[in-house]
């Protein structure tokens, strides 16, 4: 049976990657052969080199895709890390509370420095 999501926040996390962020790669096995769409958005390729922004006191930011062969895309986003160590987001089109979101995705937080940190899709 599935461990219940915990709501609880693990706010020193949070905190720790709150501003910008660069999104500097993307592996997972089989990349060189296999495409893999992200988030329901785009190949997930086309999300390096994109720009994140954290919130971590409202729990919000934004996300922009901006490499060249690809199709641009900005959203607002909500996100958080819960005491599981999952990052939490919810990508939310413009004009559309995030309460009115009801579906996201769950990553793991693994490797955080004060200068990178990896989110892994399991």
């Amino acid at each position: 049976e599935a461990t219940p999501l915990s709501t609880k926040l693990d706010r020193p996390t949070q905190v720790a990657i709150k501003g910008n962020w660069v999104l500097t790669n993307v592996s997972y096995p089989g990349s060189e052969y296999i495409k893999v769409n992200s988030f329901d958005l785009a190949d997930s390729k086309c999300f390096i080199g994109s720009t994140w922004n954290f919130i971590s006191n409202n729990n919000k930011g934004t996300m922009t895709l901006t490499a060249p062969s690809c199709t641009a895309f900005t959203s607002p986003i909500v996100w958080s890390i819960n005491n599981q160590g999952l990052f939490v987001l919810k990508i939310v089109e413009p004009g559309t509370k995030s309460k009115n979101v009801k579906s996201g995705y769950l990553l793991k937080v693994a490797g955080l420095t004060e200068t990178s940190f990896q989110l892994i899709d399991n």
